[in-house]
């Protein structure tokens, strides 16, 4: 939809940042949210030169905020997240406190103003499945729910399933590992 208006969240990380710049480039006027707990400002720099880009900083935790920028929105596309092993690991109660509560908070705001959402989450939600290629209908094999990186393999499981039984339409896409010039950048 060219000359729509799409809401990234998590848009200043890896991901979401070269998101904006491909809507920006298709003509799209763009929101980005981040609280930039793992996004970095710079990797918005060619962003916000222009005039169909605005970044906002906040959370997806705050309901009120994101209600607010999805009302102004035609599409969400919902990539924020607590991210990186080490973080996980650390803080794993304010990890899945973003990753299931902040998606259910975009979730529910899309939903409730009719807007089309795109999920994303991780291909470590196969979990143990060694199979491949992996897909929609592949069998998730968890490990122990002692690992934390198990355990958030649910958010990812439970955000799908409240975007099936939510807002329409909706897509939940599950990329893999992302890599950047011939070499790995990091998981996601």
């Amino acid at each position: 939809m060219r000359g729509g208006t799409t809401l990234v969240t998590g848009g200043a990380g890896f991901v979401g940042s070269h998101l904006v710049d491909a809507l920006l480039e298709r003509g799209e006027n763009v929101l980005a949210l981040d609280d930039l707990s793992t996004g970095r400002l710079a990797n918005l720099t060619g962003a916000t030169a222009n005039p169909r880009f605005r970044f906002v900083p906040g959370s997806v935790l705050d309901e009120l905020l994101v209600d607010e920028l999805v009302h102004q929105c035609d599409t969400v596309v919902h990539l924020a997240a607590a991210v990186g092993v080490k973080l996980v690991v650390e803080q794993p109660l304010k990890s899945l406190n973003t990753n299931i509560r902040g998606s259910q908070v975009v979730i529910e705001a899309a939903h409730r103003h009719r807007r089309k959402i795109l999920v994303a989450s991780t291909s470590e939600i196969y979990g143990k499945n060694a199979s491949g290629p992996l897909s929609e209908t592949a069998d998730r094999i968890l490990g122990s729910p002692a690992i934390m990186r198990t355990s958030l393999r649910g958010r990812r499981s439970s955000a799908r399933f409240r975007c099936r039984r939510g807002a329409r339409p909706c897509v939940h896409a599950t990329p893999t590992t992302v890599h950047w010039q011939g070499g790995r950048c990091g998981e996601w």
